[in-house]
């Protein structure tokens, strides 16, 4: 039997992460990796090497800011001052 406190992992599509208003504040590793779209060893992978800034439960679990995960998304798909904008 489940603790009530169990939740679920959500499954959430590239196209789900700009409804951002229904993300838990804190995503675990399945949902984060959703967003990134990449295995959830590279999240843990990230977050052991001080690349994704997180929390853990007591029992050792990861957690993720949802805020910072959005943000450091939204810095990684920026185009930077040298990339050009124009290929013809």
């Amino acid at each position: 039997m489940k603790s009530a406190a169990y939740r679920e992992p959500k499954r959430m599509s590239h196209e789900q992460v700009s409804g951002e208003e229904d993300l838990p504040d804190l995503l675990t590793t399945a949902e984060t990796a959703a967003i990134y779209r990449v295995a959830r060893s590279t999240i843990t992978g990230w977050a052991h090497r001080g690349l994704l800034p997180h929390t853990e439960t007591p029992t050792g679990q990861l957690r993720f800011h949802r805020d910072t995960v959005l943000r450091l998304l939204a810095e990684r798909q920026a185009p930077t001052d040298n990339t050009p904008t124009d290929r013809s």
